[in-house]
């Protein structure tokens, strides 16, 4: 059954702009991974957050999401807002751009529901810190990479691994265009319609194309690795750092769907 019904998500709504929607069922044969698999197919922004405690336990709760209302990114100064297939760039400060951006949501809290049921899902990399300390940019960027990326969902997939429950939730934001009955009406359909997408099979994976071992780069040489390390400790001996991360990047070229990589890092990473 979905919940709340509409009067009492009409109450709700005169508490906050941004109001869940959910439905709950068994979680004895659905995996977060299928789920996901399912979710994320021909989306074009998809997110899988599962963690351990003490090394060992799965984390209560896993989290699966898929085409997010917004999607914030930045380099720099320069950010990009894009939203229902159109892009905005703007330029200032990324932090207090998301800051604002975060700042337009006043969510209902709901007894019961699972600790995040919305919100910004992404990364900031370490380059961000050049916004708040000024530190020399001695590195080359070789990856052109985004120094953040937020997707701004409205709805997640929840499975409680305790409780053995999925849940399926979606909020509802009451501003804007359109009548509160219509926002309420559409947020159950898109409930309905992901639940049968969980029910469904699960979509053909893309097969990797063997052509022999698969040739791993590093971008350091041994010696230059080797270099490193020796610098970093004639530092520590020094006295002029606490905390040092020798570390090197490896790269490989693979046809490997992504979430086959995944699968086979939590076979070896549990």
């Amino acid at each position: 059954m979905i919940q709340p019904n509409y009067n009492t998500f009409a109450r709700f709504a005169r508490q906050g702009n941004l109001v869940p929607v959910y439905e709950t069922f068994t979680a004895d044969l659905l995996t977060p991974v299928g789920a996901y698999l399912r979710l994320a197919h021909n989306a074009k922004y998809a997110c899988l957050l599962e963690s351990v405690e003490g090394g060992e336990t799965i984390a209560r709760y896993t989290f699966v999401g898929a085409s997010p209302a917004e999607v914030f990114r930045s380099r720099g100064r320069a950010c990009v807002i894009e939203r229902e297939g159109n892009r905005e760039t703007i330029l200032g400060d990324p932090i207090a751009i998301l800051r604002e951006r975060a700042g337009r949501y006043r969510p209902i809290r709901l007894a019961g529901l699972p600790p995040l049921v919305a919100g910004a899902i992404g990364y900031f990399a370490y380059d961000i810190v050049r916004l708040i300390e000024r530190i020399p940019a001695s590195g080359r960027d070789d990856l052109n990479l985004d120094d953040s990326v937020l997707m701004f969902y409205l709805g997640l997939v929840v499975f409680d691994h305790v409780q053995h429950r999925v849940w399926v939730v979606r909020n509802v934001f009451t501003e804007g265009e359109g009548s509160l009955r219509a926002k309420y009406d559409a947020a159950v359909r898109e409930i309905q319609r992901t639940r049968r997408a969980l029910e469904g099979p699960l979509p053909r994976q893309r097969r990797a194309h063997r052509a022999g071992p698969v040739k791993v780069r590093s971008n350091f040489t041994r010696a230059q690795y080797l270099a490193v390390v020796r610098k970093a400790k004639a530092y520590i001996r020094a006295g002029d750092v606490f905390q040092v991360v020798p570390s090197q990047r490896f790269e490989a070229r693979t046809s490997a769907d992504p979430s086959e990589i995944y699968r086979a890092l939590r076979v070896i990473n549990p």
